[in-house]
C-alpha cells in the first residue's frame, strides 16, 4: 500500500522541477549551516546533488548523529564511502544531510500536541546548538566532580 501511494506521488510530481527545488533546498542548508557557530562544511562545491555534509568541532561524527536522532532528526554518519579521501584529509567521518523532492522548508509536525512550522534545515542547526550546550553543560558538571 505504501509503496502504491509513494508511485503516486512521484506520478502527480513535475520532475522538471525537483531538481531546482533540491538544488534551492541545499543551498538553504549551507547558508543556515554556515551560520551555525562551531560547524564546520565538509564538500562545498558550486554543482553538487542535494546533500550537505558537516562537523561539529570536538564531537565526533557518530555521536552529532545518535544526538540529533534523539530529536526527531534524520541525518547519516560515517565515510560515506569515501574513506581513502577522508583518510588523506585526516577527517574520522561526517554528518550528512540529505534533501530530496519531499523535503521543505516549512511544513506541520506534532511536537507535544500541537502542530506548529517546521524549518528543517533549522531543526538541524538548533539540534546542533542544543548538543553543543549538552556537552558544555555535562563538561561543567564533569569539572565540578573532579575539584
Amino acid at each position: 500500500m505504501a509503496f502504491n501511494e509513494a508511485i503516486k506521488f512521484i506520478q502527480e510530481q513535475e520532475r522538471v522541477t525537483w531538481h531546482a527545488h533540491e538544488q534551492e533546498l541545499t543551498a538553504y542548508a549551507i547558508k543556515r549551516l554556515s551560520e551555525t557557530p562551531h560547524v564546520t562544511l565538509v564538500g562545498t562545491a558550486k554543482n553538487k546533488v542535494s546533500v550537505q555534509s558537516f562537523l561539529i568541532n570536538g564531537i565526533h561524527p557518530f555521536d552529532i548523529g545518535q544526538m540529533l536522532d534523539t530529536r526527531g532528526i534524520a541525518v547519516r554518519t560515517g565515510h560515506h564511502c569515501t574513506q581513502p579521501l577522508m583518510d588523506g584529509f585526516g577527517i574520522e567521518g561526517t554528518v550528512r544531510a540529505s534533501f530530496a523532492v519531499y523535503n521543505t522548508k516549512t511544513g506541520d509536525r506534532s511536537f507535544h500536541g500541537r502542530n506548529r512550522p517546521r524549518d528543517q534545515v533549522f531543526e538541524i542547526a538548533m539540534g546542533i546548538e542544543e548538543i553543543q550546550n549538552e556537552i558544555i553543560n555535562e563538561f561543567s558538571l564533569l569539572d565540578e566532580t573532579w575539584r
